[in-house]
């Protein structure tokens, strides 16, 4: 499979880089951008140039292990799973992609024989996949790390990294304790929009009304408060039906329609004003087998609403959504950016959407 330009350039960034120092780095590319294909050929890179060294690709969730290993088979190459929530840890292939607490509740399984460890969503790093890497460096102290994201800073902290593409280092107030080295390639998602990647999105706004948030405040954990949370979003019935009955007019010649609540109880009350048969709600409580069949659904299009609350913002890959409903708000950039993306990816193939892309440029030329 070959790779865009955009990749291929991702892709050269971090073998140059590993190769010259055993540093961490970031990778920066938008969400759409077909990251779990730069992992895949990352990976086959240095198990060739490892003499045969394996590879760990770390994911936070179950969905996405799924998603990134389906696409590294893709490529016609093997891989293993390593996570308890998909019923298999297996080290058998160069590959391995796994999620954090089954690597690390098995940590001893793996030796020596990894010689690198690829992040995914590195901007949810976490004190497991921290301990994680510091038992692999103990078994190999020249581990490389390699880390990508669409969103690499965090809320109250700011860069992940410490140094960007030009070797320039920030300071304590726009980096804060950076778990990684440097960033060594970025792309952006307006050039990857005017390439044809990915699609332009339109802010439109809800007509019948809004929820009231202008008093909500954060806590000294930089998050908006339970009591104004409730206060702001919770009962508001009518507004909340007034609310829904104008998403659902505004995707009347839409495929699917995403609808991020901002509690598991917003989410119930925004799913009672929505089209019985069409829609459905996943939640952090929701059943693991009954959250499988829902995703598999509106991934096939036999629902076209899938309400959620927090559980669906980053990693998940369903090309067909054309409409987001964002019906809370947001303390971060980050999450916004994340949430938004969800609906960048293009739903026809590339090859298609991009001859049209160049069609439509050239007519505008004449």
């Amino acid at each position: 499979m070959k790779l865009r330009p955009y990749q291929q350039q991702a892709h050269d960034a971090a073998i140059n880089w590993i190769k010259n120092t055993t540093d961490s780095c970031v990778l920066e590319l938008p969400t759409g951008s077909g990251k779990s294909l730069i992992v895949a050929e990352i990976a086959n890179t240095l198990h060739k140039i490892s003499k045969g060294k394996h590879i760990l690709c770390l994911v936070p969730s179950k969905e996405l292990l799924e998603q990134n290993a389906e696409k590294y088979r893709d490529t016609g190459n093997q891989c293993s799973l390593f996570s308890a929530s998909v019923g298999e840890t297996c080290l058998k292939h160069p590959v391995v992609f796994g999620t954090p607490v089954s690597v690390k509740n098995k940590i001893h399984r793996f030796g020596s024989k990894f010689c690198a460890v690829v992040l995914d969503e590195a901007h949810r790093i976490t004190p497991t996949v921290k301990s994680i890497i510091v038992a692999l460096l103990d078994h190999n102290p020249n581990l490389r790390v390699i880390a990508l994201s669409a969103t690499p800073y965090r809320m109250g902290s700011g860069y992940i990294y410490r140094m960007d593409e030009n070797g320039n280092a920030y300071s304590d107030d726009k980096a804060k304790d950076p778990y990684f080295s440097a960033k060594v390639f970025t792309v952006y998602a307006r050039d990857l929009i005017k390439q044809g990647y990915l699609t332009q999105p339109t802010i439109g706004g809800i007509n019948t009304g809004h929820y009231e948030t202008l008093e909500l405040q954060t806590n000294r954990m930089g998050n908006f408060a339970s009591v104004d949370i409730d206060r702001a979003f919770h009962g508001q019935g009518r507004l909340t039906s007034s609310i829904v009955g104008d998403i659902v007019s505004q995707a009347v010649n839409r495929q699917g329609v995403m609808i991020f609540a901002a509690t598991v109880q917003h989410a119930h009350e925004v799913l009672e004003s929505l089209p019985p048969g069409l829609s459905c709600i996943v939640t952090g409580k929701t059943p693991k087998k009954e959250r499988e069949e829902i995703i598999k659904d509106f991934k096939c299009k036999k629902i076209k609403y899938l309400v959620n609350c927090t559980v669906l913002c980053t990693g998940f890959d369903a090309p067909h959504v054309d409409l987001i409903a964002i019906l809370r708000a947001t303390e971060s950039v980050s999450l916004l950016q994340q949430i938004i993306g969800r609906s960048l990816r293009t739903h026809l193939p590339l090859d298609e959407k991009y001859n049209e892309y160049l069609l439509k440029r050239n007519k505008n030329k004449v």
